[in-house]
């Protein structure tokens, strides 16, 4: 979502996110009915053990924590959920959720059924808060569901 021009642009941002001082805020279509309306995952991930491309929560892995509040919840049993990560570690979402047993809609390397009607990983990065390299001024950034994850929810909310 942002692109640095300059070199001291660049290295601000890279400061700013390796400090933690960004907002990153996702949309994230999961798999099952959420059970609570508000939650946190605080658990540790890394590479999966056994299959090296994947990443897993490892009691030997980095911090990692997410966020998460329900915007809404479908009777095909799908909860669309707002979720905020504190740190970026890879596939984070995607590991978090399916280690609650909630694996993200289209997303059948982390444990989701594969279903038509999702034909990726339900996962939209919607919102980016960060400071201006220059004037320090709190910038934010947001992006509208694509089609295709509109689509989904349309279908969703027809049955």
């Amino acid at each position: 979502m942002v692109v640095a021009k300059t070199e001291k642009a660049y290295y601000s941002l890279v400061e700013q996110f390796s400090e933690r001082r960004t907002e990153k805020e996702y949309y994230a279509l999961v798999s099952g009915i959420l059970p609570s309306s508000v939650g946190q995952i605080d658990q540790p991930i890394g590479r999966h053990p056994k299959n090296r491309v994947k990443m897993a929560v490892v009691n030997n892995g980095k911090p990692a924590l997410t966020d998460w509040r329900v915007i809404s919840r479908f009777s095909e049993s799908f909860t669309l959920a707002q979720v905020r990560i504190h740190t970026g570690r890879t596939h984070q979402i995607r590991v978090h959720f399916s280690f609650l047993g909630y694996p993200l809609a289209g997303d059948i390397n982390y444990g989701a059924k594969k279903n038509l009607a999702f034909s990726r990983v339900m996962l939209h990065a919607y919102c980016l808060k960060f400071y201006h390299p220059l004037s320090g001024k709190k910038l934010t950034f947001a992006a509208d569901l694509p089609k295709d994850f509109n689509s989904g929810l349309n279908f969703l909310s027809a049955k």
